[in-house]
């Protein structure tokens, strides 16, 4: 079941992660989930680089700014 949720980021542990259910979880490097761009979620992966950035499917990267948070849609 896909549930929709803000990616955000935690400083204290250099980690993005969604809210789900009240409790926080961490995502990891090669994690998918669906990024929302307009009204659509497209698929992407999460990855490290010297900073943090999801991969589209077209091999766009697209770097995540700390102080942003993102509508997602992830497994839940």
């Amino acid at each position: 079941m896909r549930k929709n949720a803000f990616l955000t980021y935690d400083p204290s542990k250099d980690q993005w992660g969604v809210k789900l259910r009240g409790r926080w979880y961490r995502m990891s490097c090669g994690e998918r989930f669906g990024l929302k761009i307009g009204r659509t979620y497209v698929g992407c992966r999460l990855e490290l680089d010297t900073t943090w950035y999801v991969e589209l499917p077209d091999k766009t990267r697209f770097i995540l700014h700390p102080r942003s948070a993102y509508s997602v849609s992830v497994e839940a």
